[in-house]
């Protein structure tokens, strides 16, 4: 089979895997916290009123967009993380993922100069193309800023109320 059917199947499967999956965030309007904001962890910082295109080719961060986008929620969080993807997989307790009042009381937050944000941005994705070699090229906008209230998943990718 050439590879444009074979990509064509996978799209299939894809569209049967991720059509159940969809992520449980819901908006809190009496308290502003947004539960299950699934986090995009890399090694630059955003802020809001910026336009990015993301270049998604790892398979966690694949799963986390396509789950976002089946779901039509079209939102998740920018969190810095020192070192990115490779960060994660060190399993170092100072790259995993913490709400901010544990973070508030680690006495070794200043021994170590870098260590995994709590405070992060919301983004919207706009606009998004499948590749066909399976990355995502996907234009976000960033929104507003947050910080991480509770954490919830740090694997395969982050989860978090916000």
């Amino acid at each position: 089979m050439d590879e444009a059917e074979r990509m064509s199947m996978v799209r299939q499967l894809q569209k049967q895997f991720y059509s159940d999956a969809g992520t449980d965030m819901e908006y809190d309007e009496s308290t502003g916290i947004i539960r299950n904001q699934p986090l995009w962890r890399v090694g630059w910082v955003e802020l809001p009123g910026r336009s990015n295109c993301l270049n998604v080719h790892e398979g966690h961060f694949t799963n986390m967009f396509e789950t976002i986008l089946a779901s039509g929620s079209n939102w998740f969080g920018h969190l810095h993380l020192p070192g990115g993807s490779s960060a994660l997989k060190s399993r170092e307790n100072r790259f995993m993922l913490k709400d901010w009042a544990t973070e508030a009381q680690d006495q070794h937050r200043f021994d170590e100069p870098e260590r995994s944000a709590v405070l992060g941005c919301l983004m919207r994705i706009t606009d998004h193309r499948r590749m066909k070699d399976g990355r995502l090229l996907i234009l976000v906008q960033a929104v507003e800023r947050f910080v991480v209230t509770k954490s919830i998943q740090d694997f395969p990718y982050g989860l978090a109320d916000v």
